[in-house]
């Protein structure tokens, strides 16, 4: 179990390229995204650049280079994406890349290698920020595919965007509210049981008329 840190960097990329399994799945999600990326590889970064950062290690004092020593592996290689304009194969590094692409790479690799690989439960927070709707939609799709979730890892994750709200089921909504005493209770939409026909109804159109509780006071 743990709160996944989004922190993009070239071992996530090597973690895919590695597996040609992963690597494909990695980009049919990204062309479902519809970021216009093809391909992505890594490659070692230009020999000058390379002699500069081990003059840089080479000349640092003591902590200084355990520091750099530990982030050589990272520093020595850079991300290459390849996009289709006009169909032309252009190539791009990552820092070119949106954020939500990136993020949604991290995604990926958390979910693949910790989840669906050893039973994981991963934690999210705000996991609605720079990623469209369709593809948490898409990823909450994979955790409840056996044939992709093979370990039965779980996903928890928060948001305030209501909409997110479309593509839950009941029992998977779940709302925090404080109360008098300044305590936060937790609580399902599936707990509503004088709800006729939930499991049919629209769960953000009722959270918007207040049959849920769990909003701010003030409004």
């Amino acid at each position: 179990m743990g709160l996944v840190q989004f922190d993009f960097k070239p071992s996530i990329i090597k973690n895919f390229t590695n597996d040609s399994t992963l690597e494909e799945q990695l980009i049919n999600i990204l062309r479902i995204a519809d970021v216009g990326i093809e391909s992505v590889n890594l490659k070692p970064i230009p020999e000058n650049e390379k002699q500069i950062i081990e003059h840089i290690i080479n000349t640092s004092d003591s902590e200084s280079r355990l520091f750099f020593q530990q982030r050589t592996r990272e520093m020595l290689s850079e991300v290459k994406f390849k996009h289709k304009v006009d169909d032309i194969l252009v190539e791009f590094s990552d820092i070119y890349e949106s954020a939500g692409t990136l993020k949604l790479i991290v995604l990926l690799e958390k979910i693949q290698l910790l989840a669906f690989n050893l039973g994981y439960l991963l934690i999210f927070d705000e996991i609605e920020l720079q990623l469209h709707q369709n593809l948490i939609a898409y990823l909450i799709g994979l955790f409840e595919n056996p044939n992709q979730n093979i370990e039965g890892g779980q996903l928890l994750f928060s948001f305030h965007n209501t909409a997110l709200m479309e593509i839950l089921q009941p029992n998977q909504l779940w709302f925090t509210e404080k109360n008098d005493q300044g305590q936060t209770e937790i609580f399902s939409a599936a707990d509503f049981t004088d709800i006729k026909d939930i499991q049919q109804r629209n769960l953000e159109e009722l959270y918007r008329i207040g049959r849920f509780g769990a909003k701010p006071r003030a409004l």
